[in-house]
């Protein structure tokens, strides 16, 4: 079992993935997503890539190996050009990122979990703040 400090990263980072689908899940294609809402879609979804970047870098990385399917480089390099290179980002791949890449990581995200050791009652008390709303599905996870 890995330490109990991944679960709040992993925690956080499942969050943002929830965050970013409801943000995203009604677009036909990545320009009507760039442009909805004066942009505040697609600037809220790069501010969780953002923490999903910094989140999974924080995972056990003995942990991560474990599954070599994600590209959890990537996924920092990510986090690193939204932050320094915001002028830069290519709008198509965020949007690919969005529609290809979260759902896989939140399959992984899920499965991690059960080699995390932690008390039952943290993982509640962590699912019973507003900040982890969107995770309830999480409650009956053994």
């Amino acid at each position: 079992m890995f330490s109990h400090y991944n679960l709040i990263y992993i925690l956080t980072s499942l969050q943002s993935i929830e965050q970013i689908i409801a943000y995203s899940e009604d677009f036909i294609d990545f320009n009507e997503f760039l442009w909805a809402n004066k942009r505040l879609n697609f600037n809220a979804t790069l501010q969780l890539l953002m923490v999903i970047g910094e989140e999974t870098k924080k995972i056990d990385n003995d942990l991560k190996r474990q599954y070599g399917q994600i590209p959890w480089r990537s996924i920092q390099g990510v986090r690193n050009r939204i932050a320094h290179d915001y002028r830069g980002i290519d709008h198509e791949e965020v949007y690919a990122i969005v529609i290809e890449e979260l759902k896989p990581l939140k399959k992984v995200l899920i499965d991690m979990l059960g080699k995390v050791d932690y008390e039952q009652s943290t993982l509640n008390e962590a699912l019973n703040s507003p900040y982890y709303s969107e995770l309830s599905y999480l409650r009956n996870k053994d």
